[in-house]
């Protein structure tokens, strides 16, 4: 989808959209509403709090108690860190 298409269905300029991929303006929050059903994606994937693109309406209650505690704290973790902590998962659950 081009910029101006986008524009067009958000109501907004082609340059509000080239700013926000620019990191220039944010959007507002009935924006992201707009932009996370139009993309078929939760928010917080927008905003990059997660790498799961669409949650398929799990809430925190379909989750065990230390499952919530280790999302919660790895939300807080910088982009390295999440990779350190990724890799290793990765290993632990390839040992046999």
């Amino acid at each position: 989808m081009s910029q101006f298409e986008l524009a067009e269905k958000l109501g907004v300029s082609q340059q509000t959209i080239s700013k926000y991929e620019k990191g220039l303006r944010e959007p507002d929050n009935a924006t992201l509403v707009k932009l996370s059903e139009i993309f078929n994606c939760s928010i917080d994937y927008l905003l990059g709090r997660t790498d799961v693109r669409n949650s398929n309406n799990n809430t925190d209650e379909d989750f065990p108690d230390d499952v919530k505690v280790l999302m919660r704290s790895v939300s807080k973790l910088t982009d390295k860190q999440k990779e350190i902590v990724k890799r290793l998962v990765q290993e632990f659950i390839n040992e046999d």
